[in-house]
């Protein structure tokens, strides 16, 4: 309960800082799109007390798991099936140049069947260190309803062409921020399925148990180009790195944890507006 403790102080200091931002007259925005992602190879470590494992596989590669194409066009699904990404963000002073802004990254994560990869560490109570072929049995490990990069991030805008969110315009804006991972996991272990209970009221989020979890934080950078056709519609392609540090990822009998590093290319349409309609 710290956690969410914790979380629901930060939730709260920022709607005060919205509060502010509104009486100041600043401008808003937000965007949905949907994104790529490329994962550095990494090491997951699996703890499994019960089952006598405490293991690391080394160097595991891993891919997304876009879902733009399936069942013939992104048109035909749900909006939040394929990966997507959400923005919210609000400029802090009169310049419109600095905001603050949250953020919402609906990546996916998949070990890559098939791959050989280094296994150290104790199996069923013996040491082993080999390498094995990870085929979907021996080690299937997904973080398909999403890694959840969920983020608040400094914002800063600089115009490129054109005055800012006139017709026509360009603007450069660079990211840095920090949250939380809310990942929810599946994974096959040596023929054993993980199991987190079904996805309903009760068991939606929790910190040890639950269809989502928080089991870790995250850093990122990202630098945008944002282009406004007409007032209030601009579209943002934009370049993204992340460190995610992930612990307690629930298992079969047991958790894992890892670091990942992402890169990530986003394609968002959005709306800016503010209290203001003759200025930016």
């Amino acid at each position: 309960m710290g956690k969410l403790y914790r979380v629901s102080v930060i939730f709260v200091l920022f709607l005060s800082v919205v509060s502010q931002a509104s009486a100041a007259g600043s401008e808003w925005y937000f965007s949905w799109g949907y994104n790529r992602d490329f994962w550095a190879p990494g090491d997951i470590h699996i703890s499994q007390p019960n089952l006598k494992n405490d293991f690391t596989l080394h160097h595991v590669r891993a891919v997304d798991f876009a879902q733009w194409n399936d069942s013939g066009s992104i048109f035909n699904k749900d909006l939040t099936v394929p990966q997507f990404n959400f923005r919210f963000g609000f400029f802090l002073e009169q310049q419109h140049e600095w905001a603050l802004e949250f953020s919402l990254d609906h990546s996916k994560y998949s070990s890559v069947i098939g791959q050989t990869a280094r296994i150290s560490g104790t199996v069923d109570g013996l040491p082993v260190d080999e390498m094995k072929t990870l085929d979907a049995d021996y080690f299937n490990y997904r973080l398909h309803n999403g890694v959840n990069h969920v983020m608040m991030s400094l914002v800063k805008r600089t115009p490129l062409f054109g005055d800012l969110n006139q017709p026509g315009s360009f603007s450069l804006l660079t990211k840095g921020g920090l949250g939380l991972i809310i990942p929810h996991a599946e994974s096959t272990i040596m023929g054993k399925n993980s199991d987190v209970g079904p996805k309903k009221w009760g068991n939606m989020l929790g910190t040890s148990t639950g269809w989502w979890q928080l089991n870790g934080f995250t850093l990122g950078a990202e630098v945008a180009i944002r282009f406004t056709p007409f007032r209030p519609l601009f579209l943002e392609l934009s370049d993204k790195l992340a460190y995610a540090k992930l612990w307690n990822v629930p298992v079969y009998q047991g958790r894992a944890d890892q670091v990942l590093w992402m890169n990530s290319v986003l394609l968002a349409v959005g709306f800016t507006f503010n209290d203001h309609s003759d200025g930016p």
